[in-house]
């Protein structure tokens, strides 16, 4: 069956979030909601709307897409009158406090909603998580650098946008409880708090640490993996 769609945000990323969209079997883009019609449709079946309020509750849009500054999630999630499943881009929210009340509120009232993360979505996932466990013993390290040169956002720290890539990643393989103590230390980082380059270190209880370099201070963009092993 398929599902009808509806996109909220028209920014850069987003032709790459209608692109998935139009290649995927599932979903129709039934509409997006952008203030400022800069050419990012040109497909006259796709409807577009001023207001986010206006598309949220249309009966026509089965799933909805948020692909905006993290501000505009709980506002989404609150204007709800019915259900509906929602896909939000990473973070989901500014701080712990707003992602806490995003969480509460998704549970108390039943919405369902996922988090954009390619890298634990992706179909090399599981190939990858199968390979590191059948290895655990052999394994003396594992090195992730993942990152870019910006975004630069004011609202939204450099580990809330690249960190949660990586640090996510390391959850879904080894486990939260195969996790310890996280130690994390700053390489780089500007005066105004909006450029960094961070180092987390990870110890886990398979007798082998996780170092992670993330940011959005690197010279390209970064996604690499590495693993070191004993020699046998």
């Amino acid at each position: 069956m398929m599902l009808n769609i509806g996109l909220i945000g028209c920014g850069k990323w987003s032709k790459n979030v209608i692109k998935e969209i139009q290649d995927n079997n599932n979903f129709i883009l039934q509409g997006i909601v952008c203030k400022n019609n800069n050419n990012l449709i040109k497909n006259s079946k796709i409807k577009i709307y001023i207001n986010y309020e206006e598309m949220i509750n249309n009966k026509d849009i089965d799933c909805l897409y948020i692909a905006k500054n993290p501000e505009i999630n709980i506002k989404v999630l609150e204007g709800l009158s019915y259900k509906k499943p929602i896909i939000f881009e990473k973070p989901i929210s500014e701080n712990f406090e707003i992602g806490s009340k995003i969480y509460n509120y998704s549970i108390n009232n039943k919405v369902c909603f996922m988090t954009n993360l390619p890298n634990i979505y992706s179909d090399t996932f599981e190939v990858t998580k199968d390979f590191l466990s059948s290895n655990y013993n052999k394994i003396i390290k594992v090195k992730i650098i993942e990152g870019n040169y910006g975004p630069f956002r004011k609202n939204i720290h450099p580990i809330l946008d690249w960190g949660i890539h990586p640090l996510t990643y390391v959850i879904k393989i080894f486990g939260y409880n195969n996790l310890n103590y996280i130690s994390h230390k700053f390489l780089k980082k500007d005066k105004n708090n909006n450029i960094y380059i961070s180092k987390f270190n990870v110890p886990t209880n398979f007798k082998f640490n996780i170092d992670i370099l993330t940011g959005n201070f690197f010279k390209k963009k970064n996604k690499i993996i590495k693993n070191l092993y004993e020699r046998w």
